[in-house]
């Protein structure tokens, strides 16, 4: 017996009574024992991040992770010091505080909600066996040992052990939609000599042992355990259920558990009335809980360039402030003539803190509000996707955002990988055709099997033949029936009577419907046999002696039964691919070409294809192997390989009977989406698992190649028959829609081993490529080499978990929520419903998210340096003196007040198209502006023009002011205080920046216009505010505060003189915003701007098509 190593189990000893202690142990680790590794007491869910004591210190650590918060957190701590701060430090504070309080109200918001979701999972009754019946206790107080009942319907409290249910043959059925997302039921098994424990004395009295289970893992698909039972309850219980012919006696005191006999925590209870489970995983150690990760950060281009320009930036500022620092040594002998600069001379010595309060003066050049900006429209901008009915499936409602920053990314995608069965086609199977020995049978849904058994006429060996066919149809699957109505025999059972028919996958239910539309109706499914009723209803029992599960890396499914006439017999059936080898010893070989030229017919007419095999076991063979198979499985370490290498000596010299052909429909307007993916310029990739013949057939049904391309097949895995497949493929000269290329899973494998750059040059060449039998890491791989080598923007998109570290690989990934569940959709940034929907999701709500971010984040950039620059001006007027041009409270308000709802507005409804216009030219998706919409180059030219109006502004209204010997506002007659200057600046550069975006706009709200002007008015209520209320209080302790707080500002605001200054130079540096785009909208305009025009100009109506 092999016993388990001590550092990859734990012993789980059964509570039947309140006094027992906890169940978990301590875990036998490297070097020793050790505390038990749960971290939470009991069944207890904690997924919360804070507590009332860690949310601040936790939250404000994550808060300054980012360089834009810590940049700030600078700036406030400057303030604090009297000798270098250029203002008081309340302003710049508070403005961090209300840009942090946000991120934490959001964060906190989110967590609140995760506690809640917590206390109500943990609240739940839960009834637990204490002391010989079962009472109800909160599922956090379960403990590892416990015995549960979990009645129908419910949830699964913890990770349980089957022990027995309802239903005496020990099967149970669940529903796992809350761990995989599966809709269609599982079976899974009570433990085989535990389930006719039915009530609560033989609980009490005759459930005994412990279990011995590996450690805690995230691994929903394994489990590896052993049931250590005592002599006296093996031979109690088992000696009916046991093999008779099993020689080894000995053994069993110690019995398997599977993964099969694990029920986990999330799955819900169905068709079965009760099932009773000893808890082996309790609290965070439950495969759910170690499955619920924190969510994936991706960066989007946009997030990179964002952090580029700021870094950049602050760079551009410290340089900025050495070289103020450097005028202000430089002037420093001559500050001494002027009173009121008489320590300036002084001060200018003081080098390093003079450098610092430059910087503090300059810090608005990076917009405090960027941040909150960008968070909350990306937030919006997700529930207007989602809201969106043209993105809305019938059967599985609104799309879904998961992760929002990704949002731009959608705009500017290049390569785009896709998977075939249930992503371009329904994953609804539908069965069409099957080959019997040689012979097609295109009416098989009709009868025609069962009509040519009835021949008298038929050779008895294709007779045989076509009942092991049918056989391994209803058998070979987990297929469950659903029968209609309460039947007591099979007599009740007439041949027309419905039968829903329930499975995990959908082509298994289209083989078993078949079986029974000729007469070979799944009637009775339990672990030990299986029933089936023949078209003259006569009841036909099999033994099930062994079920081997389809795997991806096996591809095929064995069952080993056994007839009423004592004959053993393995059926199986898989791809061709993995079952060819198997059965060209045995299989006549004429026979066998037939049925493979057949499989390869039937691939090219674009069916998925199965090939069923069968073969007699001897009595000897299965002893033998049900012997070292019960040794293998009672192992604990290698306990997987072993009973893998068993399998493969079970699974050989089998005798081909058939092959299927089973129909998946393509989706509904998948050639139309897919030619508009390639119309626009992206790179389309089908990368599935099917047989190279159906993957190109399904490519040319869906539009993916078309006649106009220039085709090429690389399918040799021989490298140098590969090397000049590649070199032809290379050297084709493409059609008029570019060229397509098809290429196999070895001869991809090879290429990628050998000959990737070859590869990576042919790749770039091609429009399309289709890569057939790719298994799902490979299919990560080739996402990978895509964007390692060519470093583009890819977006992947698939349906079921095996396309799941595809869509983790990609820039973007994308799930549909389809019949294979909700794997991929959870482990993707974006879920939608159907495959269609990707074309509006990137054309139109990429387009315009990628629009808005960038403009976003540009125009916060030239609000700013335009608020700005005006200070650096000043610092020459100043003699570099470090003095503010601006009220400390207008620096405040700049950016969260007066110019803070503009930018939401662009950010959520800017557009620059109608969505009708953007399906017609699909070519508008890969124009040169929305590539790359927030270049360097784009950005530099958007903040160069920022200080040259803020230079403009400054000079302009300096020397205006100027012009007067006595300010024009002040009564008596005292000159233009820097005070009144920098209020008239300021209402200056509020006027511009807010009429700039007038100018940027290409589309108009209601809600547009609102933000624009409530932004202005909210500038001069804000004044009044300050001047009415907060100047005559010295609020705040500003040392002078008329001079600080603003009582100028009823002055300036009723001088006329001040207002016609205003209007003229903002109407100046406008006029030159103007001129720009009009001279780059006549002379050099964008695609988008002659259909805008060409839409305007027809009134409305709709656009011709490019064809016309």
């Amino acid at each position: 017996m092999n016993e388990p190593q001590r550092e990859n189990f734990r012993v789980v000893k059964i509570r039947k009574s309140q006094r027992d202690p906890d169940s978990r142990p301590p875990l036998f680790l490297s070097g020793g024992p050790s505390r038990p590794a749960h971290g939470v007491a009991g069944n207890k869910i904690k997924t919360t991040k804070y507590n009332i004591i860690t949310f601040l210190p936790k939250n404000l650590m994550e808060q300054f992770r980012r360089l834009f918060n810590v940049f700030w957190l600078i700036q406030c701590v400057i303030s604090l010091i009297p000798s270098i701060a250029a203002y008081s430090a309340v302003t710049t504070i508070m403005g961090l505080a209300i840009v942090l309080v946000i991120s934490m109200l959001k964060d906190g918001y989110e967590d609140y909600r995760r506690y809640m979701s917590d206390k109500e999972a943990n609240l739940q009754p839960v009834y637990v066996f204490r002391d010989g019946k079962f009472e109800v206790i909160n599922s956090e107080n379960l403990l590892v040992g416990d015995i549960v009942r979990v009645d129908k319907n419910e949830v699964f409290p913890a990770d349980l052990v089957m022990v027995s249910c309802s239903d005496h043959s020990g099967i149970i059925f669940i529903e796992t939609s809350n761990l995989d997302g599966e809709r269609n039921l599982k079976r899974m098994y009570a433990f085989e000599h535990s389930k006719s424990f039915q009530d609560e004395s033989s609980l009490l009295h005759q459930l005994q042992g412990e279990l011995v289970v590996e450690l805690p893992n995230p691994y929903l698909y394994e489990f590896t355990g052993q049931w250590k039972m005592p002599h006296t309850q093996v031979q109690s219980v088992s000696n009916e259920q046991l093999l008779d012919s099993h020689p080894s006696h000995d053994l069993r005191s110690m019995f398997p558990i599977s993964v099969e006999n694990l029920c986990l925590r999330g799955a819900r209870l169905k068709k079965t009335n009760w099932a009773i489970g000893i808890v082996v995983y309790a609290g965070m150690e439950t495969k759910l809980s170690k499955n619920s990760t924190a969510a994936r950060t991706k960066f989007s281009t946009m997030d990179k360039t964002l952090n580029f320009c700021i870094s950049m930036l602050f760079v551009f500022l410290t340089i900025l402030s050495l070289a103020l620092m450097g005028g202000s040594y430089a002037v420093a002998p001559t500050t001494s003539n002027y009173f009121y600069l008489k320590n300036a001379s002084e001060s200018s010595h003081h080098l390093f803190l003079n450098f610092f309060t430059n910087l503090m003066l300059l810090n608005t050049f990076i917009p405090l509000s960027l941040m909150v900006t960008l968070e909350v429209s990306i937030f919006l901008q997700s529930f207007f996707m989602q809201w969106d009915d043209d993105m809305k499936s019938e059967e599985r409602g609104n799309m879904r955002v998961l992760t929002s920053n990704l949002n731009s990314e959608l705009g500017i995608i290049e390569y785009v990988f896709c998977d075939k069965t249930g992503t371009l086609t329904k994953n609804q199977m539908v069965f069409k055709r099957c080959c019997v020995s040689g012979v097609v049978f295109n009416d098989a849904m009709d009868g025609q099997l069962a009509a040519m058994m009835k021949d008298k006429e038929i050779a008895e060996d294709m007779r045989s033949s076509m009942l092991v066919f049918l056989e391994a149809l209803t058998i070979c699957n987990d297929v469950v029936p659903e029968i209609s109505k309460d039947i007591d025999s099979a007599a009740d059972l007439p041949s027309s009577d419905p039968t829903t028919f329930v499975s995990s996958s959908p082509d298994e239910i289209g083989l078993v419907q078949c079986a029974a539309n000729n007469g070979w109706r799944l009637y009775h499914r339990e672990p030990s046999h299986v029933i089936i009723v023949d078209d003259e209803l006569r009841r036909i029992e099999y033994k099930v002696l062994h079920v081997i599960e389809f795997t991806p890396e096996r591809r095929r499914m064995s069952v080993l039964i056994q007839r009423k006439d004592g004959t053993r017999m393995l059926l199986s059936k898989g791809a061709d691919m993995a079952m060819i080898p198997l059965c060209q010893d045995k299989t006549d070989a004429s026979v066998l070409e037939k049925m493979i030229r057949d499989s390869e017919q039937f691939a090219t007419e674009g069916y998925r294809v199965l090939m069923i095999a069968a073969r007699e076991v001897s009595e000897d063979e299965f002893i033998s192997f049900e012997t070292a198979f019960h040794r293998a499985s009672t192992m604990f370490d290698r306990r997987k390989e072993e009973v893998a290498g068993l399998y493969e000596s079970l699974e050989r010299d089998l005798i081909c009977h058939g092959v299927t052909a089973v129909e998946d429909k393509l989706q509904e307007e998948v050639p139309e989406t897919v030619q508009y993916l390639i119309r626009a310029g992206m790179h389309v990739w089908i990368l599935t698992g099917d047989k190279l013949q159906t993957a190109l057939t399904i490519a040319f049904s869906s539009s993916i190649i078309t006649p106009d391309m220039a085709l090429s097949i690389v399918d040799s895995s021989d490298w140098g028959e590969l090397q000049e497949e590649l070199r032809k493929a290379q050297e084709e000269a493409p059609g008029t829609q570019g060229k397509a290329l098809v290429i196999g899973g070895a001869a991809l494998a090879l290429a990628q081993a050998r000959a990737e750059e070859q590869l990576v040059a042919l790749c770039q060449t091609c429009t399309v490529i289709v890569c057939a039998r790719c298994a799902p890491a490979q299919k990560a791989q080739v996402v990978d080499l895509v964007n390692r080598r060519l470093e583009k923007v890819s977006l992947a998109v698939g349906d079921g978990g095996n396309d799941v570290p595809m869509i983790l690989a990609a820039n973007v990934g994308i799930g549909i929520m389809g019949n294979e569940g909700m794997q991929a959709a959870r482990s993707s940034d974006f879920a939608i419903g159907e495959f269609r929907h990707l074309k509006k999701l990137l054309a139109v709500h990429g387009r315009h998210s990628c629009l808005r971010t960038s403009d976003v984040i540009k125009y916060s950039f030239f609000k700013n340096i335009c608020f700005c620059s005006p200070q650096v001006v000043y610092f020459f007027y100043t003699l570099f003196s470090s003095t503010t041009i601006y009220n400390a409270w207008i620096i405040l308000g700049f950016n969260i007040i007066f110019t803070g709802l503009p930018p939401f507005a662009l950010a959520i409804f800017e557009k620059d198209l109608t969505q009708e216009v953007i399906f017609l030219y699909p070519e508008l998706y890969c124009c040169s502006d929305r590539k790359q919409p927030l270049s360097l180059r784009s950005f530099v030219a958007w903040e160069l023009q920022a200080v040259l109006q803020g230079i403009v502004l400054t000079l302009g209204i300096l020397y205006s002011m100027a012009s007067y010997e006595v300010a024009p506002y002040e009564e008596g007659g005292q000159v233009s205080s820097a005070d009144g200057v920098g209020m008239v600046l300021a209402e200056a550069v509020v006027w511009s920046v807010t009429l700039k975006i007038i100018v940027v706009l290409r589309h108009w709200t209601i809600i547009t216009h609102i933000c624009i002007w409530l932004s202005v008015f909210a500038f001069y209520m804000v004044l009044l505010t300050l001047n009415t209320y907060f100047c005559p209080l010295a609020a705040l302790g500003d040392s002078n505060p008329v001079s600080t707080c603003g009582t100028v500002y009823n002055e300036v605001l009723r001088s006329s003189h001040s207002w016609l200054v205003v209007i003229l130079w903002v109407f100046v540096v406008l006029l030159s915003d103007v001129a720009i785009a009009y001279v780059r909208r006549t002379f050099y305009p964008q695609p988008w701007q002659i259909l805008q025009e060409e839409l305007l100009l027809n009134n409305g109506a709709r656009l011709r098509k490019p064809t016309e």
